[in-house]
């Protein structure tokens, strides 16, 4: 039981930061499909909660410990964030958060460009919902054949622990 609550936690924990990855680490952790879709929505959703709320902070903290006072405003990486959000809005930057960003950056965008703190709650909630429906069922649908795999690297490499 304390073993499961840990491996719940951990879920979670992953999935407030990349929630792409957390879905795989429930399957491997072997928990339960509806028990690692669950705590991949909870994680998820309260790191939306937590950045849109502290987000401003959280952010001014950031740039001010890590990056020098002359960072680049119109990086790569910051001119395909505003492309997409002009072609596709809070819509497409929600559905793009779970695979291609992160929750907290997700988030941050959306407050960034003055989104209200409900419709933000709102989408990433949904999305959140539909891509861990989608990464559940692929994990472990996949979970064999990642058995597989890490036979196949074990026996041709010594890189894997046995």
């Amino acid at each position: 039981m304390i073993e499961s609550l840990a491996d719940l936690f951990s879920v979670m924990a992953l999935s407030m930061f990349k929630f792409f990855f957390a879905p795989f680490l429930g399957a491997e952790e072997g928990l339960h499909f509806f028990s690692t879709f669950w705590a991949c929505i909870v994680g998820m959703n309260l790191s939306v909660v937590v950045f849109s709320f502290f987000g401003d902070s959280i952010k001014g903290f950031v740039v001010k410990w890590f990056y020098s006072k002359n960072r680049k405003k119109f990086t790569p990486t910051n001119r395909r964030i505003v492309s997409i959000w002009k072609k596709y809005g809070l819509l497409g930057l929600a559905l793009l958060t779970p695979p291609l960003l992160t929750p907290p950056v997700g988030t941050l965008v959306a407050t960034g460009f003055g989104v209200e703190k409900k419709k933000i709650f709102f989408y990433m909630f949904v999305s959140s919902i539909l891509w861990g429906l989608l990464l559940c069922y692929a994990s472990y649908a996949l979970k064999e054949e990642m058995e597989l795999i890490k036979e196949f690297f074990r026996s041709s490499f010594v890189l894997l622990p046995h």
